[in-house]
């Protein structure tokens, strides 16, 4: 029976993906403000400072499961980290309901402007809601819009949240609705606080 080294670097594959995956990594550890010793000391011990230093300059490759445990320590999606991949809209296809890529596209048209009342989000304690949580605070992180009242989601990450959710678009937004964390264009203006 032969064992494995688990210490050992594991093989990156494409070096040009290890890299990209890598410096997205990285980007979001530097957002977050966390040097690779707070990466050690929030995952307690769980990743060493010079292992995330490897995977953020793509000299060593992750398995899923290992990803997937970083990305939640940042608190982003996995989705989130991985580099564009060819074919996305064949997987969309592959993945919708029926075959309809009508439905599968990030581009559908959604029924309404969707704009989420972050101040409304946050007095939610659904656990089904942290996913979003998460979702929206790397679309703050990525656009650099922390005014923390609302959010004006593209038709990508609503389409994103629904196939996570197992709906359609049009679904998913009614849920958000039903949940009263959405905006409407007849809704007051949110006064500062």
């Amino acid at each position: 029976m032969t064992s494995t080294d688990r210490s050992g670097p594991e093989p990156t594959g494409d070096p040009e993906y290890a890299r990209q995956l890598g410096a997205r990594l990285r980007a979001i550890r530097d957002q977050r403000g966390w040097s690779l010793r707070d990466v050690q000391l929030a995952s307690r011990g769980r990743f060493t400072g010079s292992a995330v230093g490897t995977y953020e300059r793509g000299e060593r490759g992750l398995s899923v499961q290992r990803l997937s445990e970083l990305t939640q320590l940042y608190g982003v999606p996995v989705a989130r980290v991985l580099p564009d991949a060819h074919g996305r809209e064949a997987d969309a296809r592959r993945w919708a309901p029926n075959g309809d890529t009508a439905s599968a596209s990030p581009e559908s048209p959604l029924p309404q402007k969707v704009v989420i009342d972050l101040v409304a989000l946050e007095k939610r304690s659904e656990p089904e809601l942290e996913t979003i949580r998460h979702y929206i605070d790397a679309i703050k992180l990525k656009r650099g819009d922390f005014n923390g009242r609302m959010l004006s989601v593209r038709n990508a990450d609503v389409w994103a949240w629904a196939a996570m959710s197992a709906l359609d678009t049009e679904g998913f937004v009614a849920s958000l609705d039903c949940l009263h964390v959405l905006r409407h264009p007849e809704d007051p203006p949110v006064q500062a606080r």
